[in-house]
């Protein structure tokens, strides 16, 4: 699945579902103002340091942290750099080569990158470039912020990760690393539980029309409404797909 990224929305309402997938992703670095371009006892950058003018993006996002190590996964596909200088990619150095300035004082490369893996481990590589993505208490990675650019493509719609949340049970037992996303457009007003006064979503009328019944399984059914009845509803065209539950 493909997954990109989206400009940032309008106000989202909150509906719920957490999942789990696997994604590939394009993104590009700018160049950045920083000594790290290069080794320190390797002489791949030819221009002087202090000309080197540096800022980077990933995925079209611009960020302030250091520049992405070799061991980010990340790949360089393609090397653009302005006013006639060209410069060459060096994977194994991790630096630009073969620089040629074209009598410019100044060098300004941009340096586009793809990443392929899971969307967990991308999530987990942009905690150490983004501020708005911090470890909670229980060691679960968070996107905070009012309006952090989380947004990514799943079953052909808008929806926007929250987090990562650390060992999750599977149904042979195991545990892994999920993904856990929030849809971007309501699907409705519903209610938590209109059968009792339980506050245990495991338990909830709501978690199993989602997770279960209708929703889940793309059909037309019987939901808690807002008005703590009960009453039709119908997912049959507007939710998820089979890909995206496998």
């Amino acid at each position: 699945m493909r997954l990109k990224s989206f400009k940032k929305n309008k106000k989202l309402k909150k509906t719920l579902l957490a999942l789990g997938l696997t994604a590939i992703l394009g993104g590009g670095l700018v160049a950045y103002k920083s000594n790290n371009l290069y080794e320190s006892d390797r002489d791949v950058f030819s221009v002087t340091k202090q000309t080197n003018e540096i800022a980077f993006t990933i995925n079209g996002n611009k960020y302030k942290n250091t520049f992405p190590t070799k061991e980010s996964g990340l790949k360089v596909s393609n090397v653009i750099c302005k006013d006639g200088v060209t410069a060459e990619w060096n994977n194994e150095l991790w630096g630009l080569v073969n620089i040629n300035s074209n009598n410019n004082s100044e060098i300004s490369c941009n340096i586009d990158f793809t990443y392929e893996g899971t969307l967990v481990d991308y999530v987990k590589m942009m905690s150490n470039y983004s501020d708005e993505i911090v470890e909670d208490d229980f060691g679960n990675l968070r996107y905070i912020g009012k309006n952090p650019n989380n947004y990514v493509q799943f079953n052909n719609e808008l929806w926007r990760i929250i987090g990562i949340m650390k060992d999750i049970e599977n149904a042979d037992g195991s545990k892994s690393d999920k993904v856990k996303l929030i849809r971007s457009e309501s699907i409705g007003k519903y209610a938590f539980d209109n059968y009792s006064d339980t506050n245990d979503w495991s338990k909830s009328e709501l978690q199993k029309v989602l997770n279960e019944e209708a929703y889940w399984n793309r059909t037309n059914g019987t939901c808690p409404n807002e008005y703590y009845a009960h009453g039709s509803c119908d997912f049959s065209s507007t939710v998820l797909q089979k890909m995206p539950k496998v």
